[in-house]
């Protein structure tokens, strides 16, 4: 069926909406062999115009502005970014997509993809296209009243007609041309033999609706209803007028796919609906909103009608009773589609997004858009040590060497900078009616945290931050003057504005040291300006300047030597920031707003730059004299100066051009992935709004993906990988059309810390994505039509070969089949799966999934997998059961591998976890909480090997799939044997023993884990337990004097992380691990805990947001909770641990109410104090002479090394604000010590004492100044 609509605007406008599959003859186009292509979850930024589905319903097309999209249906997954304004159909039996490129109104290129290799096989110039049914004929529309008849084969012009745009009708016996009337009140419509091209018949008048051999025309009072076949005027309706007006109402019609029925509707209120037959109105639907639009179904059992707001209705084509509503969107649907089998729909929006519906009951599928938003902005710090993003709503900052994100900050605004030491990063956000409100964010770097929050109201240009981040200044209105402060609030500076001006502009020098301030003159010359410096320090007016200042606006140089203010649209007015002397420089303008210029200096303030869009001059400032003078046919991005000596300038275009400063000329021209955005210490950051890519001397070193708040991915040139599980997740390489997941390649291209390898210049010995030809490489795996008993699928080997199928029930793995125990049938092998011997997998209740992936020969690269659902189980009538088995081993065999807080660990969480899973499922008076607890403290049952073991199989015998199981540990673990592989230290081990023997291999937890041994499907593994390749050697050393660490929990390189994620697919566990890779997991005796542990049970007792609906404890809220919690904490004292999360799932397992907290006893926070500074008061001596800060550091060392028994914690350096230090000077008076003790928290003095000691005990007396000084931390706590 053909339908077919116009829209009452100018030729140039012209839509024809085509929902047929048409068919065109292309031959096969391969220009060479396909190579993989990342993809990242990008979705449109503009209002989605169009939606369409190919014939067989697996792949979909979305149109916004200049971009079309074409998806895999089942998946949500983009494959093509095509460049064009207008889809125009598939072709070829989906083979070939065919686009519209639009130059102007009369100007386009129809361009022919073919969709197995995403290029572009054939062009023409033209508007619109349109072929016959039997594919032999193309009707051209040039957009110039021209449609040209063209064969398909000979690409021969066969003739001409009238008409702005022409398609076939009526079985492709007619040709309908069409063209606007001049009146601009309808169409000249003209109906044309297709064979011959004469001229049949003509129509002036409005178009109201369309199907394959009936036209609806409008005209005067009338709609008349045109039979092609006929050549006639069949029907005649007439129209009434408007209420009080002289107009008639306009109608939509759409008909029915087997035109029994005419649908009738303007844009008010109700639908007319007319039996084409006898054209007798059958009934009215009031629906109570204004329509869009209407639209059937491919067989006429349905239709939909889309309302004026942002949903969409379904109502059943025999009885005309509503069927459901599609309620989704933020904003009016513009386009509505059915696949061609009837089972989904699809539609577009103005809120930028596609979302795709199951017709059957207008159930939610899934939307298509983009995970991550467009780069906005993107900046680097002057030391190359940062990077930030603003994106949507986020900022976001990462570290560049390791390109591990530290910030997230929820703002819009893209006013970002680093301070000019590289300590802060600086968000200006203007809001409020004319931006009058502004609101300043202050992140430490550091400490990654947001350490000022300032809010202004007024003019932006009186509130200034400076470039440092130590002082801003705020213009009081009521008391007519500019005060500045520091970021502790003081005032520093107050400045009453002089009679006759007022303050327009402010600014500081580079170093803050200089304040400058614009006066506008208010009497005589009232378009004059002043410009007038003060030096902080002394509070004294350094010099002013008014000449022929008209402008507000200025710039400092980075060096501190000039200040830049413009004088005319070509001049500059340079002036000696201490002396206020002044020379001039001018450039040419061409008539380029001075508001549309940007003026930078360079580091060490030799240069001067002004550039706008296309336009770059640059000043010596030694020589005072202009020195380049640069034209850019593309729109400038940036501009620097390099160490050697070249400006470089980046556009728009991807291009990097090198300029000597001594000759002016262009000496290189590089292309970028992106435009480059900034450059700094020899890194360059350049950005294609999806990714960030850095490099350093112009060499690719990774690019930077960030997905949504939490998420982000790096890729290297060599197709290597790493980031989040997420992130990871949700990118993939396209063959074509053929899809490998990251997943799929994870076990050879991810490599964990992949940038801070490459920032060390670290041998990457892992595969390159050219390595692998993955295209064509992976099994196909294809669910055929499940019988009643039994699920089969079949599997096609290809380049790879075929290892081993791999079973899994929802998304764990259940059994693994090598290829003799498959049925070969032909090529290809079948596996058939009797549903009984899965039943005991599923959980009841639920829709169940089983999935087959089968693996290359090697066993090293997995297909995508099939998927069937299966119907959902009798719901249980009993609560599920929770088993945890919690192990803590603080003794070892032997001291040298003794932890403080393993034992306590695991009795604190198994009261924890048992407290609050009771609340939940002990609600019909059964025990449905049991918990094995094994630990080396009286409480449990030793934790050696085989206890654990058969802990685990008991658990086995009773858990069923519905059940949760949980496994804690805390301990040490350790890397051994060649493969590395991962042991956990259960209670047999000691210094001297091995591994193998003493530990729990992965391997082993995995088999004693697998689904076969425990159904549970809803499974928690904890491990605060790592250790690095060097092993028990360096646990020695750990808890040595002057640490805050008693010992640490450790790992090796990348291995660790990979034989986690292992487990994770093998078991289907949501895995929370004490640390990430090359770390350690620290027990701390600040808070007599592990850390993980403690920032476990902090968050159910302190941290409601982890808990659902305020009740429910929620196990990824929790674990990330302690993720941030574990961070933040390590990073205060200068170390990193970064616990790391691996999930399938997310489920609640305990209710946390008041009673739970309560039974939750944190250790009190110990205060924590820093090194210690103390001098000789003896201005002659002017040193610690007698090494009394040695002494009292050695004091606090010992206090701390106590453990649980201590009450302070001592760390030599830490970044933490809220750490003591104590300072102060003493006297020496014969035998006799005077000490002045300050006790300092963030530079500032929270508590002084004096004491008095002896010479010859120096020791005693710094053991007694500590103690009083922990003695009144303790009463601060």
């Amino acid at each position: 069926m053909l339908i077919y609509q116009f829209s009452f605007f100018k030729v140039c406008k012209l839509r024809l909406i085509v929902l047929i599959a048409l068919f065109f003859s292309l031959s096969p186009f391969y220009s060479k062999a396909q190579q993989p292509k990342l993809m990242a979850p990008t979705g449109h930024v503009l209002s989605v115009s169009d939606v369409d589905f190919s014939k067989d319903g697996k792949y979909m097309v979305t149109v916004a502005d200049n971009e079309i999209k074409f998806w895999e249906t089942e998946t949500g997954r983009l494959i093509y970014n095509l460049k064009g304004n207008s889809y125009e159909g598939f072709i070829n039996n989906g083979k070939t997509l065919i686009t519209t490129e639009l130059k102007n109104d009369s100007i386009g290129k129809i361009k022919f993809w073919d969709l197995n290799s995403g290029e572009v096989i054939d062009s023409l110039p033209g508007i619109t296209v349109r072929f016959s049914d039997d594919e032999s004929l193309m009707l051209l529309s040039s957009g110039l009243d021209s449609v040209d008849i063209i064969q398909v084969k000979t690409k021969k012009k066969i003739g001409s007609l009238p008409g702005s745009i022409g398609f076939f009708v009526n079985s492709d016996k007619l040709i309908f041309t069409a063209t606007i009337l001049a009146d601009d009140t309808g169409y000249k419509m003209m109906f044309w033999d297709a064979k011959t091209h004469k001229h049949i018949n003509q129509y002036n008048a409005a178009l109201a609706g369309a199907s394959k051999n009936l036209f609806v025309l409008e005209h005067d009072s009338t709609s008349k209803i045109l039979d092609l076949n006929k050549n006639e005027i069949v029907q005649v309706f007439n129209r009434p007028k408007y209420n009080d007006s002289k107009n008639h109402i306009s109608y939509k019609m759409k008909f029915s796919p087997d035109h029994k029925l005419l649908m009738f509707f303007p844009r008010d209120n109700y639908v007319a609906i007319i039996d084409n037959e006898t054209y007798a109105l059958k009934k009215t639907l009031n629906l109570g909103f204004n329509i869009r639009d209407l639209i059937f179904n491919e067989d006429g059992s349905m239709f939909i009608t889309t309302d004026e707001d942002s949903s969409a209705t379904a109502w059943d084509t025999k009885t005309f009773e509503k069927l459901y509503s599609l309620k989704g969107h933020k904003k009016w649907i513009n386009e509505l589609v059915f696949s061609k089998d009837n089972k989904s729909i699809l539609t577009s929006s103005f809120d930028n997004t596609a979302i795709l519906w199951n017709a059957k009951d207008g159930s939610f599928i899934r939307t298509f858009t983009g995970k991550n938003a467009t780069i906005n902005k993107s900046l680097m710090s002057t030391n190359g040590d940062f990077i930030a993003q603003q994106s949507g709503d986020y900022i976001f900052v990462w570290e560049t060497k390791t390109a591990k994100k530290i910030a997230s900050i929820k703002c819009k605004s893209d006013q970002i900078r680093f301070s000019s030491d590289n300590k802060y990063l600086i968000v200006n956000q203007n809001y409020g009616s004319s931006a009058s409100e502004t609101r300043t964010l202050i992140l430490d770097l550091n400490i990654q945290k947001i350490v000022k929050d300032l809010y202004f109201r007024g003019n932006p240009n009186k509130y200034i931050i400076s470039n440092d981040a130590q002082y801003f200044s705020v213009f009081n209105d009521t008391a007519k003057a500019l005060n500045v402060f520091d970021l502790d609030d003081n005032l520093v500076l107050s400045i009453k504005t002089p009679e006759g001006k007022i303050i327009t502009n402010s600014n500081f020098s580079q170093d803050h040291q200089t304040l400058i301030i614009c006066y506008q003159l208010t009497s005589g010359d009232r378009t004059g300006r002043e410009l007038v410096a003060y030096q902080l320090s002394n509070k004294q007016q350094l010099w002013n300047y008014r000449n022929r200042l008209i402008y507000d606006d200025f710039t400092v140089t980075k060096n501190n030597k000039y200040l830049i203010a413009r004088m005319a649209a070509d001049s500059l007015i340079c002036l000696d920031l201490k002396t206020g002397e002044s020379f001039y420089m001018s450039f040419e303008s061409k008539g380029s707003k001075w508001s549309d210029r940007t003026i930078e200096s360079s580091v060490d303030g030799k240069y001067l730059w002004v550039y706008d869009s296309y336009g770059l001059s640059v000043f010596d400032l030694i020589s005072r004299k202009q020195i380049i003078n640069h034209k850019s046919e593309d729109w400038i991005t940036m501009v620097n100066i390099s160490n050697d000596g070249y400006l470089i300038v980046g556009d728009v275009a991807n291009h990097l051009n090198y300029i000597q400063l001594s000759t002016g000329k262009t000496t290189k021209t590089l292309t970028t992935r992106g435009y480059a955005s900034a450059f700094s210490n020899g890194y360059l950051l350049t950005s294609d709004r999806t990714f960030l890519h850095l490099h350093k001397d112009t060499k690719l070193l990774y690019s930077l993906l960030n997905v949504e708040e939490n998420d982000q991915i790096i890729v290297d040139p060599s197709g290597r990988y790493d980031g989040t599980e997420a992130a990871r997740k949700l990118l993939y390489f396209t063959c074509g059309k053929e899809i490998i997941s990251l997943e799929q390649v994870k076990d050879l291209l991810w490599v964990p810390n992949l940038a801070e390898r490459i920032s060390k210049a670290e041998v990457i010995n892992a595969p390159k994505l050219s390595d692998l030809a993955i295209c064509g490489l992976t099994p196909e795996v294809e669910s055929i039509d499940n019988k009643t008993d039994q699920h089969e699928f079949k599997i096609n080997p290809r380049k790879g070969g075929l290892g081993e199928t791999v079973l899994y029930i929802n998304e764990i793995e259940v059994k693994r089949y090598l290829p003799n125990q498959l049925v070969k049938i032909g090529l290809s092998y079948s596996l058939k799966i009797p549903k009984t011997s899965l039943a005991s997998y599923f959980i009841a209740g639920k829709e169940n999934f089983v999935t087959v992936k089968a693996y290359t020969a090697k066993n090293d690269i997995s297909s995508r997998g099939a998927k069937v659902t299966n119907l959902k189980t009798p719901v249980s009538s009993l609560p599920p059961n929770l088993y945890a088995v919690v192990v803590g081993v603080s003794d070892y065999k032997g001291t040298e591998l003794d932890l403080k807080y393993a034992a306590k660990d695991a009795n604190d969480i198994a009261n924890a976890l048992g407290n609050s899973a009771r609340k939940l499922l002990n609600t019909d008076g059964k025990e449905h909480v049991f918990i094995y607890n094994l630990n080396t403290s009286k409480e449990g049952q030793f934790p050696e090997k085989l206890s654990i073991k058969n802990a685990i199989a008991d658990v086995g015998k009773k858990a069923t799939a519905n059940d949760v199981f949980i496994v804690f540990f805390a301990g040490h673990g350790v890397m051994e044997g060649a493969k590395k592989q991962f042991y956990f230290l259960t209670a047999d081990a000691s210094k001297a023993s091995l591994a193998a023997q003493v530990g729990i291999s992965t391997d082993e937890l995995s088999e004693w884990m697998k689904p076969a041994n425990i159904k549970a499907q809803k499974r928690i593994l904890i491990f605060d337990a790592c250790n690095s390749g060097q092993a028990v050697n360096e646990l020695v050393k750990i808890g040595q004097a002057n640490q805050q660490y008693l010992a640490a929990r450790n790992d090796d390189k990348s291995q660790q992380i990979k034989t986690i994620e292992k487990l994770n697919e093998k078991s289907g566990l949501f895995i929370l691990s004490a640390s990430a890779s090359n770390q350690s997991a620290y027990e701390m005796g600040r808070f007599s805990q592990g850390l993980l542990t403690y920032a476990l049970l902090k968050a159910m007792k302190e941290q409601p947001a982890i808990l659902d609906d305020n009740k429910f404890l929620n196990v990824g809220k929790w674990f990330t909770a302690a993720e941030k919690t574990v961070s933040d904490i390590v990073r205060e004292s200068g170390n990193r641990q970064e616990p790391q999360v691996v999930s399938m799932s997310n489920f609640n397992i305990g209710i946390v109410d008041q009673e739970v907290m309560a039974k939750i006893i944190l250790p009190q926070e110990k205060a924590l104090f820093a090194s210690s500074n103390f001098q000789n008061n003896d201005e002659a001596i002017a040193d610690d002479d007698l090494e009394l800060s040695k002494s009292i550091n050695q004091a606090l060392n010992n206090i701390s090394s106590r453990g649980v028994d201590a009450n302070i914690t001592y760390v030599i350096g830490t970044n933490s604000p809220e750490a003591f230090a104590l300072s102060g000077r003493y006297e020496v008076k014969g035998d006799e010590i005077i000490v002045k003790v300050n006790i300092r928290q963030h530079k500032e003095i929270k508590h002084r004492f004096e004491l008095k000691g002896k010479k010859e005990n120096l020791a005693a007396l710094a053991e007694t100044i500590v103690q009083l000084a922990a003695q009144w931390s303790a009463r601060k706590e």
